[in-house]
């Protein structure tokens, strides 16, 4: 896909936004030879004017590299090697540019082949979170058509829906999540393999399902996610006794108390124990 690249006149976020400890990650990237953006979720949060809760980084810096130029950097991840860089309690997240293919219909099960910003943005899930941000000359790179999307309120898989989400069904839910946290409209060919493909779901790993379930309590949107989930039969194929019960009067009392949690939470990072009480 071409390359598309918006200047400071077009997306006007003021770098005083961007958490000072990210930009010094990538100013040291930078000098040191390697080309290193903001990624993902963080940019997308800045282009709709909200707080982004992380600044992820992606970097043609190898985990090694990032390890050799930060003290305070660990590596972490076998089948996305890593590293998280500590200030305080604050950790930053740095990714090696990846590369793969999009096309293999099979789940992916190691994720560690070096490659270019492009290779890496076209292997995002969704276009919405496939944008980079370059400090160095306040532009975002725009691989995947993420820019226009978010301008239109899309939510649109990067490659073909249904390849991606038998790829990595856990997409599905994470689609549901920004669809119910943003009020996305969801495009007409990811939502027909949302349908399709939802069985896959029972393919995943419990642990990364139970993590998608648990940030969905700090999101602001829980309510609005746990209908969706219901809505279109997740709730059914991953948990059938709780879907049983939503479906019955009780389900109201719950639906009542996670708009509770909506409110006073969404400004507040719980603690994971509360977090997993909760859920």
């Amino acid at each position: 896909m071409q390359q598309t690249i918006y200047p400071f006149d077009t997306h006007r976020i003021p770098k005083e936004k961007i958490d000072s400890d990210a930009l010094f990650i990538l100013e040291k990237l930078r000098k040191a030879g390697h080309t290193a953006y903001l990624v993902g979720g963080g940019v997308r949060d800045l282009l709709l004017n909200k707080t982004p809760k992380d600044f992820d980084i992606s970097t043609s810096a190898d985990p090694d590299q990032i390890r050799s130029l930060f003290r305070n950097a660990i590596l972490i991840g076998k089948r996305f090697r890593l590293a998280h860089i500590r200030f305080g309690q604050k950790i930053f997240e740095v990714s090696t540019f990846r590369s793969g293919s999009n096309e293999a219909d099979t789940l992916i099960l190691r994720d560690n082949e070096w490659g270019s910003p492009e290779e890496d943005a076209l292997r995002r899930d969704f276009t919405i979170n496939g944008l980079f941000y370059d400090p160095a000359t306040e532009t975002i790179i725009d691989y995947v058509g993420g820019y226009p999307d978010i301008e239109k309120s899309i939510l649109r898989t990067i490659g073909q829906p249904f390849l991606r989400f038998k790829q990595d069904p856990v997409r599905m839910l994470r689609l549901l999540k920004f669809r119910a946290r943003f009020g996305f409209e969801i495009d007409h060919d990811a939502h027909l393999a949302l349908i399709e493909t939802r069985h896959e779901i029972t393919k995943s790993s419990p642990a990364r399902v139970l993590e998608e379930l648990l940030r969905m309590l700090e999101s602001g949107a829980s309510k609005n996610f746990l209908e969706l989930l219901t809505d279109y039969g997740f709730m059914q194929l991953m948990l059938p006794e709780v879907a049983s019960f939503l479906e019955a009067s009780e389900g109201e009392e719950i639906y009542s108390y996670l708009q509770e949690v909506d409110t006073n939470c969404y400004h507040v990072n719980m603690p994971p124990v509360e977090r997993a009480i909760l859920l």
